[in-house]
């Protein structure tokens, strides 16, 4: 937990302040995952794209379409690492459920790609 003190002044001096908490916590989803895809590329032509984010969502979109979905929305990013030109992209899938190891169904997603 953070502590602060918001303080706002109008251009006479006279000021109010207000204590501010804030807490951070992880998506009640993040605790629960009980499975994780990584995908291990090299990025051709990496810098004809104007940010990092834009390949990241590139990669996203076109995963999107590898599994037919009809957007990302499904698609939960836990980490994309760069070591030595090649790429670490790891994600969960949120249409699986969280309460029980659906072996199946993520034998069925890993399947799709190889």
């Amino acid at each position: 937990m953070w502590k602060f003190i918001i303080e706002a002044m109008d251009k006479e001096g006279k000021s109010v302040s207000e204590n501010l908490e804030l807490v951070v916590q992880h998506h009640k989803r993040s605790r629960t995952v009980n499975h994780e895809f990584t995908l291990h590329l090299h990025i051709e032509k990496k810098y004809d794209f104007a940010s990092s984010v834009d390949w990241q969502l590139n990669v996203l979109d076109r995963l999107t379409r590898l599994y037919g979905d009809p957007d990302p929305s499904q698609f939960v990013v836990l980490s994309v690492v760069e070591k030595s030109g090649a790429v670490e992209f790891t994600w969960t899938n949120e249409s699986l459920p969280h309460n029980i190891c659906a072996k199946h169904e993520i034998n069925r997603l890993y399947k799709v790609g190889n």
